[in-house]
């Protein structure tokens, strides 16, 4: 005797993990943006004493 399994996710639990997924890829985006920019200001520093 065979066991089938059907799973459904409707539309608004995907829209959900599609929502989850797209603002975590953007708070990456914009923690690594914060570290670029603090270490670009930091090594900048030292240049501009000439």
């Amino acid at each position: 005797m065979e066991n089938l399994t059907f799973a459904y996710i409707d539309p608004g639990t995907g829209s959900y993990f599609y929502q989850v997924i797209l603002a975590g890829i953007v708070t990456v985006l914009f923690y690594l943006k914060s570290i670029k920019a603090f270490l670009w200001s930091f090594f900048k520093r030292g240049k501009n004493n000439s």
